[in-house]
């Protein structure tokens, strides 16, 4: 995670828990687990490193359950448990 951080957004977490994971399940044999983290503290100001993606925003919980485009529901439901 520390290095991902790092590579894809400029920024060391210093603090983080891990709030859990889940399987994405696609053709027999070729799943994908995820694992999701919350950073509480970072050195370094979040930015695009490459042209790997096109945009870096914040979003509230709200904002993430109303636009299913976002994320996975997985992911939707454990970020708005990680948001109460």
């Amino acid at each position: 995670m520390r290095r991902e951080l790092m590579e894809e957004i400029g920024v060391t977490p210093q603090r983080w828990q891990f709030a859990g994971k889940f399987v994405l399940e696609g053709r027999p044999g070729a799943s994908v687990t995820f694992h999701l983290y919350r950073v509480d503290q970072w050195h370094g100001d979040p930015r695009l490193i490459d042209d790997e993606h096109t945009e870096l925003r914040w979003f509230g919980a709200a904002a993430i359950e109303s636009e299913a485009e976002l994320a996975l529901p997985q992911l939707c439901k454990m970020l708005a448990n990680l948001a109460m």
